[in-house]
């Protein structure tokens, strides 16, 4: 179980390569890497995110599968895109 932060600038849904890690979950590589950009559009020091996880999620009765891209966050283990919201709202 791990708690989400909803970003609105997100335009995907991740997760943090130390809890991927931590709970020893499958990494599956990207067909192609995705460059990865900062909130103030700067190229992220990481350069590009390249593994993505399948992960069940539930949210209080509803449960879905959703593909995860891998990264290193600082502040929380996965980002909710704005998009994820808007679907589920």
């Amino acid at each position: 179980s791990t708690k989400a932060l909803i970003d609105s600038g997100s335009t995907g849904l991740v997760i943090n390569k130390s809890y991927i890690e931590e709970h020893r979950l499958e990494q599956l590589p990207l067909p192609k890497p995705i460059k990865l950009f900062n909130a103030n559009e700067s190229a992220n020091a990481i350069g590009h995110m390249t593994h993505y996880i399948k992960l069940q999620m539930q949210v209080n009765t509803h449960l879905e599968t959703r593909q995860f891209h891998v990264t290193e966050l600082s502040s929380t283990d996965n980002f909710l895109s704005f998009n994820w919201l808007k679907d589920h709202n």
